[in-house]
């Protein structure tokens, strides 16, 4: 059972309860195996391969296009059509200008054929929908293998973190696409706190010239000295 799930398609009175006793399990019983496996095996990669020359970088890069490329061609219906419409032979892909005569994909191309862009390697029941959030235009619904996608995208983010000296734990502004189920603009309530990540999570969809001061009083109001250390793994992210 998806526990996540559950909780957000579950009864709305029993959300807000559950969230909050859900958000204080320690990251490494929420994961699965595979997350953890894929998690490990892409923080190190990134180690690793930040010390490569810009030769190496390029050859990988390549490396994974033309690897990509095969993989679209021969599961996803969307470019095998795309492709034999235009004519390109995935065995004349041998360079980034090569790859430059692949038409582009917009998000008005994915909003029409979000079906024939899932991989026939994978069942869309398994799958989970993910949405933008639309602040930048209309919403944008795309399917992922949760365990690959977000433990690929929690590695990346922690080495980045690592990078300028940042530790899970300490105290972060949050300002992304996140939806604020507690936002109340008439007491100008646009964030919830996360006691369990020590993160201050804001609402991206109302920082405009109206509310600018609120969002900079919760920041210097947020700005303590004191660290909370949680678990080493990534944190859990919605």
């Amino acid at each position: 059972m998806n526990i996540k799930l559950y909780i957000k398609n579950g009864p709305k009175i029993l959300y807000k309860p559950l969230r909050v006793l859900y958000d204080m399990i320690p990251v490494k019983y929420k994961t699965s195996k595979t997350f953890k496996e894929v998690y490990n095996e892409t923080y190190k990669f990134i180690e690793k391969s930040q010390l490569w020359s810009k030769s190496e970088h390029q050859d990988y890069q390549l490396q994974q296009i033309i690897k990509l490329i095969n993989h679209a061609y021969n599961t996803v219906p969307y470019y095998q059509s795309l492709l034999n419409k235009h004519g390109i032979k995935i065995s004349q892909i041998q360079d980034f200008d090569d790859f430059k005569k692949i038409p582009f994909l917009t998000k008005e191309i994915i909003q029409n054929n979000s079906n024939n862009l899932i991989s026939t390697n994978y069942y869309k029941n398994k799958l989970q929908v993910i949405t933008t959030g639309g602040s930048t235009g209309i919403p944008l619904s795309i399917f992922i293998d949760q365990n690959y996608e977000i433990a690929r995208e929690c590695a990346f983010i922690d080495a980045l973190y690592k990078r300028i000296g940042y530790r899970n734990g300490i105290e972060t502004f949050v300002l992304r696409g996140s939806i604020i189920e507690t936002i109340d603009e008439k007491k100008n309530r646009f964030f919830k706190e996360n006691r369990n990540t020590n993160e201050l999570i804001a609402s991206s969809f109302h920082l405009n010239n109206k509310y600018f001061l609120y969002y900079y009083e919760a920041i210097k109001k947020y700005n303590r000295s004191e660290e909370r250390r949680v678990g080493k793994e990534c944190r859990s992210r919605w």
